[in-house]
């Protein structure tokens, strides 16, 4: 049913902790003592980084020799945060949303990357809050998909396809091997990209009230991610290619690498306690995966700033993607834009930058402020704040003015499209 596909084993990291020997060994007891080794230098790991890679590698050898040669597909260990003491000896303490955190940076790396039209889920072996954490993290990674891979939206499925599967109980007392049936028990087609009408304060924060170390880091992350989600959240085609034209997707990749750096290295272990002392914002870093996968694809578009309106209209689809409506807004804007610069091309030709207001001018013209309703309805291309010029292929050039080009977060701000902000509880 899925023949090229990639695998990724969600596994908590409680699994450093040795499981007692089973009354009746299996298949599955011979392969986990043969790779054993693993989890007891995992036990001794002087980092946290070190524990992982023992885990992960562990993981390895043991699906391998589980599955044998015969099964194909690439197989990834993606080693989670735990919570509390789910083997009895160790004890795991942090937020237990670092789960969904450290899923989506492991697993939004390789779909960056990689254009998967489905997302296949088994939940069966899920303990805790790991079946519901990973069923919302299917749907933030379709959405990841469709912002980064234009094609996927333009396809005949038009979206991400997502299976949810579950296997019925098998009592651990069955004799010999028991059968099991794997049941389909959710499918849908996720095609549009999720934009939160309210975003996370912070990126990474600490666990202990008071203070707050990573002021730069967290501001770097709202600078980004906050003006694209809000350029996406309303329909701002202008101001998202302005926003993600200045090397967007490097620096906003460069904070999210820098947030899960210092989340792992902060990670301390004493004897059998495993204790996080920073919170990733999972919320948070879906949005800079979600700046990066935006800015990468116009990237590869060609897209720049100043923008013309035909490369405009190359971003419908992607708006289109977060509500379909926004299309026929900006493409209605758009055309009313060339009508209008057609009709007064000679005035255009001998001018350089001209406020987009004159080619609407009618006596008695009131300019009106920068209102929430009008950016809205003419796609955040109000007049009073846009210049067009007209190039000497017929195309005609839009920019903002300076105070939309150098400050766009407090414009965004002061007009009420800023997304508002929260700030997490742990």
């Amino acid at each position: 049913m899925f023949p090229r596909s990639e695998v990724f084993v969600l596994v908590l990291d409680s699994l450093v902790e040795e499981a007692p020997k089973p009354q009746s060994p299996s298949k599955c007891w011979q392969c986990y003592e043969e790779n054993i080794e693993h989890l007891r230098y995992a036990s001794q790991a002087k980092s946290y980084k070190e524990l992982r890679d023992q885990l992960a590698g562990f993981l390895s050898s043991y699906v391998k020799c589980l599955l044998g040669d015969q099964y194909k597909p690439v197989i990834h260990p993606v080693i989670c945060p735990a919570v509390g003491r789910p083997g009895g000896k160790w004890i795991f303490r942090g937020n237990p949303r670092d789960f969904e955190s450290i899923a989506l940076y492991d697993l939004g790396k390789t779909i960056m990357e990689k254009p998967f039209s489905s997302i296949v889920v088994d939940t069966t072996h899920g303990v805790n809050f790991m079946p519901s954490l990973t069923t919302r993290l299917a749907n933030r990674l379709a959405s990841l998909l469709l912002a980064r891979h234009e094609h996927l939206v333009l396809a005949e499925q038009r979206g991400v396809k997502i299976y949810i599967y579950n296997a019925d109980p098998v009592p651990l007392a069955s004799p010999g091997q028991p059968e099991m049936s794997l049941n389909l028990i959710a499918e849908e087609t996720h095609s549009s990209i999720q934009i939160p009408p309210v975003i996370p304060e912070n990126l990474l924060e600490t666990m202990e009230p008071g203070t707050q170390p990573y002021i730069e880091l967290n501001k770097t992350y709202f600078e980004y991610a906050g003006l694209v989600a809000s350029s996406l959240y309303y329909p701002l085609p202008l101001l998202l290619v302005h926003a993600v034209s200045q090397e967007t997707a490097a620096k906003a990749w460069e904070a999210l690498e820098k947030a899960h750096g210092e989340w792992e290295t902060s990670v301390e272990i004493s004897g059998n306690t495993v204790q996080r002392r920073l919170a990733i914002n999972p919320d948070a870093l879906y949005l800079l995966m979600l700046t990066v996968a935006v800015a990468r694809r116009l990237k590869e578009k060609g897209l720049s700033y100043p923008s013309d309106t035909r490369q405009l209209a190359q971003v419908l689809p992607l708006y289109e993607a977060v509500n379909e409506a926004y299309r026929y807004i900006i493409e209605d804007e758009l055309a009313r834009i060339e009508k209008k610069t057609f009709r007064i091309q000679r005035i255009l030709k001998e001018a350089d930058w001209t406020p987009l207001y004159l080619i609407y001018i009618e006596p008695n013209q009131h300019f009106s402020a920068v209102k929430k309703r009008t950016m809205i309805a003419h796609a955040g291309l109000q007049k009073e704040i846009v210049q067009v010029k007209l190039l000497e292929n017929g195309q005609v050039l839009l920019r903002y003015n300076s105070a939309w080009e150098n400050r766009p977060l407090q414009q965004l701000s002061s007009s009420g499209l800023l997304l508002p902000q929260y700030k997490a509880t742990y």
